[in-house]
């Protein structure tokens, strides 16, 4: 009778152990999206994503692409050929971990910056989950609205694959996304295959990069890039000879993050 209490403890045990270990392999699988959305000359861009994801991770990796190494500059009849570097083996990625609400973001190399990753506070979705639904591909999906660094979505989500992952940095509802849009259209994802269960064992993993940036580096990199890249050009022109970029007022209309939670707060706290 008095090994009862710890073969209860050891059973207790035992049911936890199977639990964590379903929780990691439990539910496995890799969807690929496709993304639309229009740059500054209004032409529709397109770039496929994959996401895989287990029960509590998930690795959005955009395919390596390398192309010249440094800026090269040529000089032609009436100026100058420039040529720019952009891409790396290893791409551009998004990791999440639902258990220690880590996500972090690689963004390959360019023309003005080595490849870095940024580590970001967890941002919550307030997902607004409504009755609509459809149906896409074999998939129920359930209509939801929330809003992300200054976009309002509309998503699709489905709650026959339970994982709170989706396109992009989408994510946070009960089930995958399979479609989403902005209101003003400017980025649009849609599921084009799902493939449960795919073993992604060896595949998802936190990205690497040598150099690491906050979050808010990343953002004036990218509101002054084409100020940074002219700096970067103009030290390889010949003497007398300067690129001055022109001026947009066009602002982060084209950006896939209009504002950060720093700039809302600050206006928030300015109301005050």
């Amino acid at each position: 009778m008095k090994n009862i209490p710890r073969l209860i403890l050891l059973v207790f045990i035992l049911f936890i152990t199977v639990v964590e270990l379903h929780a990691q392999t439990g539910l496995t699988g890799v969807v690929t999206y496709k993304s639309y959305y229009p740059d500054k000359k209004q032409r529709n861009r397109s770039v496929d994503m994959t996401v895989y994801f287990n029960s509590y991770e998930s690795l959005l990796a955009n395919i390596g692409q390398t192309s010249e190494p440094v800026i090269k500059v040529e000089k032609i009849d009436d100026g100058f050929n420039f040529t720019l570097p952009y891409g790396d083996s290893l791409g551009g990625r998004i990791y999440r971990n639902i258990k220690n609400n880590l996500m972090v973001t690689r963004r390959p190399k360019n023309s003005i910056s080595e490849a870095f990753i940024v580590k970001e506070d967890w941002l919550a979705i307030n997902w607004k989950i409504e009755t609509t639904t459809k149906k896409i591909g074999k998939y129920t999906a359930t209509k939801a609205a929330g809003s992300f660094r200054g976009r309002d979505y509309t998503a699709w989500f489905t709650y026959d694959i339970p994982v709170p992952f989706g396109p992009w940095k989408l994510h946070g509802l009960p089930g995958l996304i399979l479609e989403a849009e902005d209101s003003e259209k400017m980025m649009r994802f849609y599921v084009t295959e799902i493939k449960i269960p795919f073993d992604t064992k060896e595949i998802i993993k936190v990205p690497t990069a040598e150099n690491e940036i906050t979050l808010k580096e990343e953002a004036y990199m990218q509101d002054n890039f084409d100020e940074l890249l002219a700096k970067k050009i103009n030290s390889r022109l010949p003497k007398g000879s300067k690129l001055t970029p022109k001026p947009s007022n066009d602002g982060r209309k084209y950006r896939t993050e209009k504002t950060y939670e720093w700039e809302t707060k600050a206006i928030n706290d300015s109301k005050k």
